[in-house]
């Protein structure tokens, strides 16, 4: 059987071989790399691989736009994706590899292993869409090799004699805030919400704050069970408006509160 001749590749003026196939380029240093790209590409193509590419923040924006759920927990979603998710935003679907998984986990070290956990089947999910729709042949947030760190454990416990000292003696700004989570058992986004009109000799809890990514939203409680009034500690002053002054995107709530706690 006669060998089939090699093809031989024209040399560009910048030094590089080019290699055409169905109108597209393939670049290389040599004739081999060249030829290796466009067969790659051949593969992926009778594989089933989509060729148009998408960054993860363009994949998971319309991932996300296709979620039929509430809107807090949408909202949950979309501040995870902006959040903790950005060191892979910008990065093309197939550039995304274990590694950079790994390396996005090691920057939520010191976050709650709820919202690390939170995280990775929110990626996972992503991910796995992106299989299905094509664009990627595997899911690298699957792999055996990645171990997302354990994070902090919960704190909801009891506060010791001497923090809650702390918290009725040391001025801060968000000393009422942390008072009214304190004596009334208010979560953090309810506290968030509460304005002296809420407030007589009980609370109306009736709103939240969640954050769509980095802007405040006021909404409704995530269940019937959380709309209740609590009496409100007569040696408390009254705020003339929020809890917290004003309402705080995330990042400015955050730096307050790390602020408050140091």
């Amino acid at each position: 059987m006669p060998k089939q001749k090699r093809q031989h590749l024209k040399r560009r003026a910048d030094g590089r071989y080019c290699c055409v196939y169905h109108g597209r380029q393939f670049m290389g240093r040599t004739e081999e790399e060249a030829l290796q790209k466009r067969d790659e590409y051949i593969r992926n193509e009778k594989r089933g691989l989509r060729h148009e590419t998408q960054t993860l923040k363009e994949y998971a924006d319309f991932w996300l736009s296709t979620r039929t759920v509430k809107p807090n927990t949408l909202s949950g979603y979309q501040s995870i994706v902006s959040n903790a998710l950005a060191p892979l935003l910008p990065l093309p679907l197939q550039s995304i590899t274990s590694d950079s998984v790994s390396s996005m986990y090691a920057t939520l070290a010191k976050r709650s292993a709820s919202y690390i956990h939170k995280t990775k089947l929110l990626l996972v999910s992503i991910l796995d869409s992106a299989v299905d729709a094509g664009y990627i042949l595997r899911n690298p947030a699957r792999a055996q090799s990645i171990k997302p760190p354990r994070g902090t454990a919960g704190t909801h416990r009891v506060l010791t004699p001497e923090e809650q000292r702390l918290i009725m003696t040391v001025p801060h700004r968000f000393q009422l805030l942390a008072l009214v989570m304190l004596f009334c058992g208010l979560r953090r986004g309810e506290a968030l919400a509460i304005s002296g009109d809420d407030i007589g000799d009980e609370i109306t809890v009736n709103k939240a704050v969640t954050f769509r990514g980095n802007t405040p939203v006021i909404s409704t409680t995530k269940t019937r069970a959380g709309v209740r009034r609590v009496p409100y500690p007569p040696f408390l002053p009254r705020p003339k408006g929020l809890l917290a002054g004003k309402l705080l995107t995330e990042q400015a709530f955050t730096r307050g509160w790390e602020s408050y706690l140091h």
